[in-house]
């Protein structure tokens, strides 16, 4: 598969993540981050009341089992790979207060670079399996080299090439002819 979601956790056991990844609570989720004003971290007690949350099935389903109550979210959706964060915590411990969110604030800039750095890395890693992949299928011999002539990448054919030593050696100093000016010419 290519680039795909990215899913981290912290605080919720097996049990709790399953819960929260689950195909059958995506509906909770989509209608949760549609109440959500795009690219602005909110407190929960600023979007409803505790007794409107009490009676939500989100609330019910999912937040309640893993002993949360009030949270802060963004929905960052300004970047090629958008994004939910969202914090929870215990009902004893209270909403939390414009400080703390000022403070999520100031890191969903740097959360949104990490998460666009993962997903470009991603699609440049599935691009790389694709034409290894082609390499791998070529009746001809194939060997990509680095700028230091060390291999990256060989398929089956090139392999059995080499196994002939017949002129085209695989060494320390990468890729080699039978002779200096042929190796001269191999790497030019």
């Amino acid at each position: 598969p290519g680039p795909g979601l990215l899913k981290a956790s912290a605080g919720l056991d097996a049990e709790g993540i399953a819960r929260f990844a689950s195909p059958m609570t995506a509906p909770l989720w989509h209608e949760w981050a549609e109440l959500l004003p795009k690219g602005k971290v909110v407190s929960s007690a600023e979007q409803i009341a505790d007794r409107d949350l009490e009676r939500s099935e989100i609330y019910n389903e999912l937040v309640r089992p893993a002993n949360g109550f009030y949270a802060m979210s963004v929905q960052h959706n300004h970047s090629a790979a958008p994004f939910h964060l969202i914090t929870c915590r215990r009902r004893n411990v209270g909403a939390f207060a414009s400080n703390e969110v000022r403070l999520m604030e100031s890191m969903v800039s740097h959360v949104a670079t990490a998460i666009e750095l993962q997903h470009r890395v991603s699609a440049a890693e599935h691009r790389a399996d694709g034409l290894a992949s082609v390499i791998e299928k070529m009746a001809d011999g194939a060997i990509v080299l680095d700028e230091t002539q060390q291999p990256l990448l060989f398929n089956a054919r090139a392999v059995e090439i080499l196994d002939q030593n017949d002129g085209l050696l695989l060494g320390r100093g990468g890729l080699r002819a039978a002779t200096a000016s042929l190796t001269e010419q191999l790497q030019d």
